[in-house]
């Protein structure tokens, strides 16, 4: 097995090789003057397992099309398998159908990895699970709840667990069942409209002198958290930390949290991120493989 970082690895390979006690390379990458990618693999492959690591977040497309280049790559130079680490797979909002016309953009990503013979995918806590059904392969889920139980137990004290929707009540539950306290969600309304976050609605239950735990896969606006946050603080918790997965953290997101009063924020390296508490999952990738 040999583990090759692509340019959006964040160093995962580094770390996932060191917990496989595996051979890790760094893809080299370079740009075009127009911008076009230029990836090479640095070591033969012939009858090797390859685990390409690359995310997908922001520029999206760029680099996107960089794992397909490394997976077409390594089925050329001979690899006997192709498994892709992809901490973070973008384009899996839509999964369906709403309007005729509209691209599913998840399946069309999935089925591009068909294509390029990836026979396992391993994606750290995707938004939905239902899109990978478009591929062909073994299509592994990365659990990073217990770890992040772990990294926040001692600073925690008297805890309640929140999800900011009840989509995400499943996560909220996980955690709260290692911390053995209560946990609930979020209730939020929508602009019909715009589709924005207007308001959130009481929340059921006490929060004096707790500790809450928000906790989401994406932290992305910030929205629901920040006004999740002002809510239950004005409802007598001491104090807000937001555990999250992927940090995208659009524009003015953590700003966003801060001001509404959240006093911590953990997240993972899927997304590189330099404004909180970041936990390397990279030992977690290594269990799935």
């Amino acid at each position: 097995m040999i583990i090759i970082g692509g340019p959006a690895s964040n160093g995962l390979e580094e770390s996932i090789g060191r917990e496989l006690h595996a051979k890790s390379v760094r893809a080299e990458h370079k740009l075009f003057p127009d911008g076009e990618s230029h990836v090479k693999i640095p070591c033969p492959l012939k009858g090797e397992d390859a685990v390409l690591v690359q995310s997908t977040y922001a520029p999206q497309d760029k680099h996107l099309m960089e794992l397909f280049l490394m997976a077409d790559t390594a089925r050329s130079m001979g690899a006997a398998s192709i498994t892709a680490v992809v901490p973070y797979l973008a384009y899996l909002r839509q999964d369906r159908k709403f309007n005729e016309g509209e691209a599913v953009s998840s399946e069309t990503v999935l089925k591009l990895l068909n294509a390029l013979d990836v026979s396992k995918l391993v994606v750290v806590q995707p938004h939905k699970t239902a899109p990978f059904s478009a591929f062909r392969g073994e299509a592994v889920f990365v659990d990073p709840i217990p770890m992040q139980a772990d990294a926040i137990m001692e600073s925690i004290d008297d805890p309640v667990v929140l999800a900011p929707d009840k989509g995400g009540i499943g996560r909220a539950e996980e955690l709260a069942s290692i911390f053995e306290c209560e946990y609930s969600h979020i209730e939020k309304l929508r602009n019909v409209d715009t589709g924005s976050v207007n308001m959130v609605a009481p929340l059921q239950g006490s929060f004096d002198s707790k500790t809450v735990l928000i906790i989401d896969d994406i932290i992305s606006t910030g929205n629901t958290m920040a006004l999740g946050t002002k809510e239950v603080l004005a409802k007598g918790a001491t104090k807000v930390v937001a555990v999250a997965t992927h940090l995208i953290m659009v524009d003015d997101a953590y700003d966003k949290l801060v001001k509404a009063g959240v006093s911590e924020i953990y997240g993972t390296n899927t997304v590189p991120y330099s404004g909180a508490k970041m936990l390397d999952i990279g030992a977690e990738i290594a269990a799935v493989l």
